[in-house]
């Protein structure tokens, strides 16, 4: 009976234990944002806004091999672009051998996406940040989909018909999507999100 007392002491114990260290090791990520996230400060929304512009860093980025160049590369295509150094693969272009999978390629793409990303998520942030005004929020969302129809811009100029999409992603399935027309994407983001910028955010007009 003694022994039994023990072994049932130790079983709680144990229970307790595990249980409490189960709690302990739980975190809260801290490190990531998504659209549950609570942003209500107006430096929080101005986060939000500057977030949309992180990629543009991208534009002038080199390429994964030394003498790669994502901005020369852009125009190697027409075939009046030069570059003296064999390792910038312009070659490629001029032969027709360049393919679907080099850097030139996935790096623009990814970095476009990736602004389009920012910006779909602040947009539907912006509207909840109570520290901000209405005149605030509205500039806000003029600079953000000012670029998010510069985004789609590089998209639709360097690949034509691509994926459509304007919400924030909540799973990884609905990354994959079917590519819409060139002249879909005009009409249903870049034009209408220029024309917000132009008419209705209260941006300042000026250069």
């Amino acid at each position: 009976m003694k022994e039994m007392k023990y072994i049932l002491l130790l079983v709680l114990g144990l229970g307790l234990t595990l249980g409490s260290c189960q709690k302990f090791l739980e975190e809260t990520p801290t490190g990531s944002l998504t659209d549950k996230s609570a942003i209500t400060s107006y430096a929080g929304g101005v986060a939000l806004t500057t977030g949309g512009y992180r990629t543009l860093v991208n534009w002038t980025n080199a390429s994964a091999w030394w003498g790669g160049n994502l901005v020369n590369a852009l125009e190697y295509a027409t075939g009046e672009a030069y570059s003296q150094y064999q390792a910038a693969d312009l070659y490629k272009f001029e032969t027709d051998v360049e393919s679907g999978d080099s850097g030139y390629f996935i790096d623009p793409w990814n970095n476009w996406y990736g602004g389009v990303r920012d910006c779909n998520l602040a947009i539907k942030m912006i509207p909840g940040v109570t520290g901000m005004t209405a005149a605030d929020k509205s500039k806000a969302l003029g600079e953000l989909r000012t670029l998010r129809a510069f985004y789609y811009f590089c998209l639709v100029r360097h690949y034509g018909d691509v994926p459509y999409n304007i919400s924030v992603l909540t799973d990884i399935t609905q990354a994959s999507k079917p590519r819409t027309s060139l002249k879909a994407i005009y009409d249903k983001i870049i034009v209408p999100d220029l024309e917000y910028a132009v008419n209705e955010s209260g941006l300042a007009d000026a250069k």
